[in-house]
């Protein structure tokens, strides 16, 4: 048995679906979703989009997804931080997109630790803007592997929602030898 970190690590389900779609979706990852287990898969398609699913699922998709790679690590970090970008696309609805617009980076900085306490229970967020960056700390994050390209995607889509263009995308402690640190930072920088 894992450790109580392990044990209460929750993802909402959104997360888990909406992956598997961008899956489906996505030439460039054939085969990964036949090789999911189809307990994960059911699971995902029985449950309502704010439900708690074990992270460990999650987890797994992510590692099938980074697996595509062959142990290129530009290339899985590609791969990742596009499936966080359809992830945040696909659970926004009309309404959030539209807010997004509304939302300066200083605003949306200031809600993002409890984003994350509401679709993650483990880890901690700090967040600081100083545009045109924003910086994000995760603390306490192992064992969510590859959450740094999940999370730098989920900033892009929002950022991109605010009508920011992404000029460049940093990540500390991240790597395909190291996918699950127990602390990063994602260093995002945009143009207005």
């Amino acid at each position: 048995m894992g450790s109580s970190q392990e044990t209460d690590f929750r993802v909402r389900a959104y997360m888990l679906q909406n992956t598997l779609d961008y899956l489906r979706d996505t030439p460039a990852t054939d085969g990964v979703l036949s090789q999911v287990p189809a307990e994960i898969v059911q699971l995902a398609a029985s449950m309502g989009p704010a439900a708690w699913c074990p992270g460990e699922h999650y987890v797994d998709i992510l590692r099938r997804l980074a697996a595509v790679s062959n142990g290129d690590s530009d290339r899985a970090r590609q791969l990742l931080v596009e499936s966080g970008v359809y992830v945040a696309r696909t659970a926004s609805n009309t309404f959030l997109r539209l807010l997004m617009k509304m939302l300066t980076p200083g605003l949306f900085a200031k809600k993002l630790p409890d984003i994350w306490k509401r679709d993650c229970t483990i880890g901690k967020l700090e967040v600081a803007v100083a545009p045109p960056k924003i910086t994000c700390r995760f603390i306490d994050i192992a064992p969510f592997d590859h959450a740094a390209c999940t999370g730098a995607g989920f900033l892009t889509s929002a950022f991109q929602a605010m009508g920011k263009k992404i000029e460049k995308i940093d990540m500390s402690d991240w790597s395909l030898q190291k996918p699950a640190p127990d602390s990063f930072t994602i260093e995002l920088t945009w143009v207005e």
